[in-house]
């Protein structure tokens, strides 16, 4: 139960982090002039964590100073699922629908809930 809730409190801090970041970021960016920088960003990254989740490799979110080590290896299946929405969620926000945002900030937002319950 305690590691549970240790990896809830960890997932919210990661998420509760991109999600400000990602927010921010599309509450001061005019997307026309950087959108084929962002875009090739997007792609890469999102390339990079779908090719990581394939060979089960490490998530590259990051955590709040001081997250022990095996806390996030307990953890990197989930973690490297919200790296993955977390990307299309960020191309959603620069090229997507209002709709297209708001499901991945929900499938986000539901692998929280998810572990919550399981408390």
């Amino acid at each position: 139960m305690k590691q549970q809730s240790e990896q809830y409190h960890l997932l919210k801090a990661v998420i509760d982090k991109e999600l400000e970041e990602i927010d921010d970021e599309m509450s001061t960016q005019d997307n026309s002039d950087i959108s084929t920088v962002v875009a090739f960003h997007i792609e890469h990254g999102v390339r990079d964590v779908e090719q990581r989740i394939a060979d089960n490799g490490q998530t590259e979110l990051e955590f709040p100073y001081g997250t022990p080590d095996k806390l996030i290896a307990s953890m990197n299946q989930l973690l490297l699922t919200v790296e993955a929405l977390f990307q299309y969620y960020y191309r959603a926000c620069y090229f997507g629908s209002g709709e297209e945002q708001e499901q991945y900030r929900q499938e986000i937002m539901d692998q929280l809930a998810t572990l919550r319950h399981k408390l």
